[in-house]
């Protein structure tokens, strides 16, 4: 059995307007991540923080720890300390910004709940060490977001023709 623990703090009201049960969403999307089986974890406990959040709290988490001046949608905070036996992982935290997501969703004709979950499972992919600077690794990271979000039920947001359906 998976044991996945998942502290979560919204301080951007909006988040609610989107779904009254955006915590549920969230603790759904995390768990999928760790029941997907593609990422082999010998530990059935981790913990993650995910915060919901502002442009503005975005804006300054992304100057202190990246020194860039701007929102963004999703950042990522390994623990880096990972302990695989039987004891609780501290996987990291994560951090998505609300307008930045809500801009994107309506730019890339996404409904926003699927671009968020998306972001999500990004966020988790980068707590468990997948990363995308080179073109090997972002194909690799792109595979597992993909059937991650189809186990959500969730159209694979890379396929360009699938968005024409889509509708907010």
């Amino acid at each position: 059995m998976i044991n996945t623990t998942v502290e979560i703090a919204v301080d951007c009201r909006e988040w609610y307007l989107i779904d009254k049960n955006i915590e549920g969403i969230c603790q759904e999307t995390i768990t999928k991540v760790f029941e997907n089986g593609t990422i082999p974890l010998r530990s059935s406990k981790r913990e993650i923080g995910l915060l919901l959040t502002t442009n503005d709290r975005m804006v300054d988490l992304n100057k202190m720890y990246r020194k860039k001046n701007t929102p963004t949608n999703v950042l990522s905070f390994p623990n880096g300390l990972q302990r695989f036996d039987e004891t609780p992982i501290f996987l990291g935290d994560i951090a998505i910004g609300y307008s930045v997501t809500l801009e994107e969703s309506i730019e890339a004709n996404l409904p926003f709940l699927s671009h968020m979950q998306h972001l999500l499972v990004h966020g988790c992919l980068h707590l468990l060490g997948f990363d995308h600077e080179e073109t090997d690794e972002a194909e690799e990271m792109e595979r597992v977001e993909i059937k991650i979000l189809r186990d959500l039920n969730i159209d694979d947001p890379y396929d360009l023709s699938a968005r024409s359906n889509n509708k907010l």
